[in-house]
């Protein structure tokens, strides 16, 4: 294993291939522009840029940056990323592997793409104007998805896109200015913990499709809903849901719970329990300053015990 010193002349792709590179090496990445599409073919090779100055740029002609397929432990860290037409990292298939601390901008689909690929870490990425930020896809799972940026997106900051992408986590992100979800976590026991949503064009949280997930310690603001749940038995807890355009908490389906949220001046009532909704316990949330309404309690069978509601005095937002 070895420390290997990586200029903007290296084709990246075929060296990597080579016998010069085997796996636990590190290939240290010189500063300046490196216009090329990387194809990682082997496990555990570091990609590292040498004080984070090292640019890719696709020129607006190159498909993706960096695509790693089947390989596993992997590691793409501080490499700014620019001008792709389809992805800026594209992880299909393989396991475990690390994406940290990559600057992604103008890319022409999505930021960092996961496809059918488990148990890799997403960490403190900074990712703008693209289509899709962070997309986990067929049959991605158990990643973890850790205080990232992002904003400026055409479609979905963070998303978890279908019921098989399940069991996994979006922690501490921040997502803004999306032109559809600032989350969008669909599949079976996913958590959504502090993380922030704000100035999107549809749910700050869209949680759908698969059951059992947990949304706790949130905040969305100035989204259309701040959580929108449809699915079944999730846990929403302590989420700071204030001054949306639309409801600050909709639930449009079964056996869920709502405990302990703020849902503040939302302008499309603050927590809306939609006519199908069914056997849902809503308790201890604090909803007040809401238009027109703090609760609206459609469904059937639904448990609703010490909330509060109603405009005091010192309410504020």
């Amino acid at each position: 294993m070895a420390i290997i010193n990586i200029s903007p002349d290296t084709d990246i792709t075929a060296f990597i291939a080579s016998a010069a590179v085997s796996e636990g090496d590190v290939l240290l990445l010189a500063q300046g522009t490196y216009d090329q599409s990387v194809i990682i073919s082997k496990n555990y090779v570091r990609l590292v840029s040498k004080d984070r100055k090292a640019v890719f740029d696709g020129a607006d002609l190159l498909a993706n940056a960096f695509s790693l397929n089947g390989v596993t432990g992997v590691e793409i860290d501080g490499v700014n990323i620019q001008n792709y037409l389809s992805n800026g990292i594209s992880i299909s298939g393989g396991t475990g592997n690390r994406i940290i601390r990559n600057l992604i901008t103008d890319i022409g689909n999505r930021g960092i793409s996961v496809s059918g690929s488990t148990a890799n870490l997403i960490w403190k990425n900074q990712i703008k104007n693209v289509f899709d930020g962070v997309e986990l896809i067929s049959s991605s799972t158990n990643n973890w998805v850790i205080k990232n940026w992002v904003s400026n997106t055409i479609d979905d900051g963070f998303e978890s896109f279908l019921p098989n992408d399940q069991n996994n986590a979006f922690i501490g992100n921040l997502a803004h200015d999306c032109g559809g979800n600032c989350f969008e976590i669909f599949g079976t026991n996913c958590l959504a913990l502090d993380n922030a949503a704000a100035d999107c064009s549809n749910s700050g949280y869209l949680i759908a499709a698969g059951n059992n997930s947990v949304a706790i310690e949130n905040s969305a603001k100035k989204c259309v809903d701040g959580v929108l749940e449809t699915s079944q038995n999730a846990f929403l807890a302590l989420n700071e849901l204030k001054n949306n355009n639309g409801s600050g908490l909709e639930i449009r389906s079964d056996f869920n719970i709502a405990a302990w949220n703020h849902i503040a001046f939302n302008l499309d009532s603050g927590l809306v329990l939609g006519p199908n909704s069914n056997g849902n316990f809503i308790y201890q949330n604090k909803v007040e300053c809401n238009t027109p309404f703090d609760i609206v309690a459609g469904g059937t069978d639904n448990n609703l015990l010490r909330n509060i509601t109603g405009c005091r005095q010192d309410c504020s937002s």
